[in-house]
């Protein structure tokens, strides 16, 4: 067993391996997160992952090289949900819409990469999250909230995209959306008593990461 405590490098940024044979270790999105984790490579290397840092895997990561063997963490690309703003003639109410849904996204810990840019020749905001739970789960979230003016879609990643590393970032465009793309609008009835632009809403129930831990208070909704 390959015990590992530390990153050694990337080979996407400039570490060469050296060994005779080189293994890929591959992770879901939501296995790069863990500091610990135990998993086999397709070759059958076991490897103990226990990071004595707060810090989650890459793509092309290295994690053990010796003459004989190198191993490289790979990570799959997963999902990601796209948020976008419809366009508005008032700026104090496209402000309120942001903020809310920046609020909620905030609530539930989610890490957000900014896009500007839509495909289609205008300079539209898109605001990527990548997923670290299950599909049906984030989809209900975003519903119980019932956000005005919002409109998201699932599609799969592009490379770096489903880490959970925070970025903003303004290419000059996003990637097309998947044919597989769940759009949603933001007002199916749902029990909640939802918030309107006006900015009164109720406290709301709301799932965490299984592996967070922190204490906060989620109060009124701005």
């Amino acid at each position: 067993m390959i015990r590992v405590d530390r990153v050694l490098g990337n080979v996407h940024h400039g570490f060469r391996a050296q060994g005779e044979t080189l293994e890929e270790l591959w992770l879901t999105p939501w296995e790069a997160q863990k500091r610990r984790l135990r998993k086999r490579t397709a070759g059958g290397w076991d490897l103990a992952i226990a990071l004595t840092q707060a810090s989650e895997l890459a793509d092309g990561d290295v994690l053990y090289a010796a003459p004989d063997v190198t191993v490289v963490a790979r990570v799959e690309a997963g999902e990601v949900v796209v948020f976008r703003l419809e366009d508005v003639p008032s700026p104090g109410l496209l402000a309120t819409r942001a903020l809310r849904l920046g609020h909620v996204l905030g609530n539930q810990h989610w890490p957000v990469r900014l896009h500007r840019g839509d495909g289609s020749g205008r300079q539209a905001l898109e605001i990527v999250v990548p997923l670290a739970l299950d599909r049906r789960v984030v989809d209900a979230v975003i519903r119980a909230h019932q956000l005005d003016g919002v409109s998201y879609a699932f599609r799969p990643a592009t490379p770096g995209e489903a880490t959970g590393t925070s970025a903003l970032g303004f290419p000059s465009q996003a990637p097309a959306p998947h044919a597989d793309d769940v759009i949603g609008s933001v007002t199916a009835a749902t029990q909640h008593v939802p918030a309107g632009d006006s900015g009164q809403a109720s406290a709301h129930p709301h799932r965490h990461h299984p592996d967070h831990a922190d204490r906060h208070d989620h109060g009124q909704d701005a």
